[in-house]
């Protein structure tokens, strides 16, 4: 069995973190442009999903901004630890669901989304109100509100 066959082809929501179905129960073919191969079956997300799905992340913001700054740190360096572990993986679905040359998947986009995700992580301890450079050709700016 590749890689590939171990996942399964039918997608599902996540709405309160949890899978869930499309509240109409419609789904859409998601295709490899390369070969036209049905890659998988997702639900398709209606205006009420989505409303539903912004509450829970509204909702998810405010839990997350009560967990301590130190463990929101060791959170999302898990979160690239395990990106980096299934780069592989990772790119192979990018590559077959988008068309993308695999070298640019696993050469370019996982490395840069692992650093990143390794960046923020290590500015969480950090807040102090300045703008602090962004590695690479990134732009980052402070917007101070309130």
């Amino acid at each position: 069995m590749t890689q590939m066959q171990a996942f399964t082809n039918e997608v599902s929501l996540v709405l309160d973190g949890e899978l869930a179905e499309a509240s109409t129960g419609a789904r859409f073919d998601t295709v490899n442009p390369a070969t036209g191969e049905v890659l998988a079956s997702v639900a398709e997300a209606t205006a009420d999903d989505v409303d539903r799905a912004v509450r829970s992340s509204q909702a998810a913001a405010k839990k997350w901004q009560r967990v301590r700054p130190s463990q929101r740190t060791r959170l999302m360096l898990r979160y690239a630890a395990l990106v980096e572990e299934h780069a592989e993986e990772l790119a192979l679905l990018q590559t077959r669901d988008m068309g993308k040359p695999i070298r640019e998947s696993i050469g370019i986009d996982l490395p840069v989304m692992i650093e990143t995700l390794e960046y923020f992580a290590g500015l969480i301890t950090k807040i102090e109100g300045r703008t602090v450079p962004a590695p690479g050709r990134f732009l980052n700016y402070t917007l101070r509100s309130g």
